[in-house]
């Protein structure tokens, strides 16, 4: 199998969803996410106001970047299933 490319952010993300002990569920997860990535990313950028007073402002935007973007959230489920393969 050839490696994969993995961007920072993208490796930044995988890190978070190991560290919350969501391993082997993070592709189920982001399997369900994906159709409604976008709609969940525009209710976040209108609650920014806040979700700003209980988390960092740049964790916020980075997760409504990942979440806009489907095939990001494909990557991170194909790496994590295979994480979780192995």
């Amino acid at each position: 199998m050839t490696p994969v490319s993995i961007s920072e952010e993208n490796r930044i993300w995988i890190d978070r969803f190991r560290r919350l002990g969501l391993g082997s569920f993070t592709p189920m997860l982001l399997d369900v996410l994906r159709p409604i990535g976008f709609l969940g990313s525009q209710v976040m950028i209108m609650a920014a106001p806040l979700l700003t007073t209980f988390t960092d402002p740049a964790k916020l935007e980075s997760l409504t970047a990942l979440l806009e973007d489907p095939d990001r959230l494909r990557q991170i489920s194909q790496i994590m299933a295979q994480e979780t393969d192995r």
